[in-house]
């Protein structure tokens, strides 16, 4: 990627007076809105939630709230403030875009004046407590939400600083450059996000780039800064394979991505197409992958394949995705009615939602999903979708790779079962982020431990953290309405056996069924346990020695073992979701008690 900066400072434009993101303040793009239902609603919301903010007291973070994650590890005190004073930036800039009244003016004005007054534009959990003495403090340190604040800061100052106060305008400057454009720039500290291959990286290099567009005036100093970030915008798209899938799970497609793809557009008008990193013939087929990834790995309507730290229910973002349908070959948007709304998006993402609104295109293709069946295999990321539509609709995906990727749970080997409203079996995609999340007790927790997913535990062994602990030997068939998906889990247990094969049969034909076969091969005969594990959040019975019922909303899904087990346990547990809120899960375990080298077990759901 280095090499399509080559030569940056002859090809940068000198910065306009027009904004980079023009077609915000055109008439017309609130006019498209509003000859449509569904940009009415949007509007009305969008108002609506302004009312409703105008009338909440301030309730600026204090040292308290701050401390709070290094004293005992909450992180929610400190975020649901910073999260609600970003939900009024973006609602009073995008009400006053869509033509709101002057008193929006001046509640952004405050809300403006009040984020420059915060102490740090971070979060107390991405950063230590006590700062490297020469290299930053808490003020100039630069993570994913200070590099978001400054590409909103900055680009909310470009499009309205002739309505906003001029003393204003300069100190929003002066704080983007001082707190996070000038302190990555010019700071020798080694952040991890530079050289990660995560959506940090995009997010972070991104805003950065964003708000330089906006504020470095210096050709030379703009190159420069530009150029830096080659490197992290490169390692993102190494993250993603050929296939273009996102391991990180949709909702980090939806961040990353994002952030990429509105910086990429920024650059590219900025020089005049020049530099564009989405249609650039070095990176156009890895990123036409990655665009179709939504429309492949979903199954229907909300239902989501929501693997590693994911975020149920389904949506995407509405403007991007637009905006990429209308170059990218194949791409389809999955319908209005599954979006990313205002309120749906907690950490308030500027960038997003007012592209979501300025990029919208009534005229995109849309997914036909009363017709829409078929599959997808990634390759890479080894992951198997298929769908099936009708009354009710089905849907399976389960997945090989490996126990270290980003934002990884131990999970070789698991999968999901939807069909019509309900999710028979589930993956419950991410827990609560608190401390413990992402220290070393992460896979105590059963979200991201293998026990909290529907994969063997084998003598009381579960799967291990580690790029080496991988799925092998994966393969997969069809033919007509029939699919194969097996591979070899054997490596992903620190010890068991030498191999077991397991396998998943799918039908897609009138009436869909899947039946599971696991085949263990043990160095010699001996005693095993084995657990053979399945998760749902709906409710349980046992029936008889070898099924259990699984009650949805719409109908009850059989589990039947093709021999009976020692015993059936059927375990209630309860985790924290991604919000805090204390969630149910069945953990239903055939238990197999035998001396043997040599098992094989069927399941079939029905």
């Amino acid at each position: 990627m280095l090499s399509l900066f080559q030569n940056l400072e002859a090809t940068l434009k000198s910065p306009s007076s027009q904004p980079i993101l023009s077609e915000a303040l055109e008439a017309t793009t609130w006019d498209r809105l509003r000859r449509t239902s569904f940009g009415q609603q949007k509007l009305a919301d969008l108002f609506d939630t302004a009312e409703k903010l105008l009338q909440q007291p301030f309730e600026p973070n204090t040292f308290q709230h701050f401390m709070r994650y290094y004293r005992d590890g909450d992180r929610l005190d400190y975020e649901t403030r910073y999260f609600n004073q970003r939900q009024k930036l973006e609602t009073y800039a995008l009400a006053i875009l869509a033509g709101g009244e002057t008193k929006y003016l001046t509640a952004l004005e405050n809300c403006l004046w009040a984020i420059c007054d915060e102490y740090s534009w971070c979060f107390p959990a991405h950063m230590p407590l006590q700062p490297a003495e020469g290299q930053w403090d808490h003020r100039h340190f630069v993570d994913l939400f200070a590099s978001e604040t400054a590409f909103a800061l900055s680009e909310i100052r470009n499009l309205l600083g002739h309505r906003l106060a001029p003393e204003l305008c300069h100190r929003i400057k002066r704080e983007v450059l001082d707190r996070v454009v000038d302190s990555w720039a010019d700071n020798t500290f080694d952040y991890q996000w530079s050289s990660t291959t995560s959506n940090w990286a995009a997010v972070c290099a991104g805003s950065v780039g964003a708000a330089a567009l906006y504020l470095v005036e210096d050709p030379r100093r703009l190159a420069a800064i530009l150029t830096k970030l080659a490197g992290p915008l490169s390692h993102y798209l190494e993250g993603f394979a050929e296939d273009g899938a996102c391991t990180e799970g949709m909702g980090y497609w939806i961040y990353g991505f994002s952030f990429y793809v509105s910086f990429a557009d920024l650059l590219a008008r900025r020089t005049g197409g020049r530099v564009d990193l989405l249609r650039a013939p070095l990176v156009k087929a890895k990123i036409e992958a990655i665009c179709l990834f939504p429309q492949r790995s979903r199954l229907f309507g909300r239902a989501l394949v929501s693997f590693a730290d994911s975020f149920p229910p389904y949506r995407y973002p509405l403007g991007v995705s637009s905006y990429l349908a209308g170059f990218v070959p194949g791409m389809k948007l999955p319908g209005l009615e599954v979006a990313e709304t205002l309120v749906e998006d907690h950490a308030r993402r500027w960038c997003k939602h007012v592209r979501d609104f300025v990029w919208f295109n009534p005229d995109a293709p849309l997914m036909n999903e009363e017709t829409t069946d078929g599959h997808h295999y990634f390759p890479d990321a080894q992951w198997l979708v298929v769908r099936k539509a009708g009354q009710p609709s089905f849907g399976f995906a389960a997945k090989g790779g490996h126990n270290e990727e980003p934002h990884n749970h131990n999970d070789i080997g698991s999968f999901l079962l939807v069909r019509g409203q309900d999710t028979f079996l589930a993956d419950l995609g991410a827990g609560l982020y608190d401390r413990a999340y992402f220290g070393p007790g992460r896979y105590d927790l059963l979200v991201n431990a293998s026990r909290g997913h529907s994969v063997p535990l084998i003598d009381g062994v579960e799967q291990a953290f580690g790029k080496s602990f991988a799925a092998k030997q994966t393969r997969h068939r069809h033919d007509g309405d029939d699919h194969e998906f097996s591979m070899d889990l054997a490596g992903a247990y620190p010890v068991g056996p030498q191999s077991l094969i397991r396998t998943f049969g799918v039908n897609t034909g009138p009436l869909p069924w899947l039946k599971l076969k696991d085949t263990y091969d043990f160095p010699t005969s001996g005693f095993h346990t084995l657990r053979e594990r399945f998760v749902t959040e709906l409710e349980v019975t046992k029936t008889d020695s070898s099924s259990v019922v699984i009650q949805g909303i719409q109908g009850i899904l059989t589990l039947k073992a093709d021999r009976p087990p020692t015993r059936i346990e059927v375990v209630v547990e309860h985790y924290l979701e991604h919000h805090g809120a204390s969630v149910p899960v069945w953990l239903v375990d055939f238990v197999y008690e035998e001396t043997a080298s040599h098992w094989e077990l069927s399941f079939e759901f029905s």
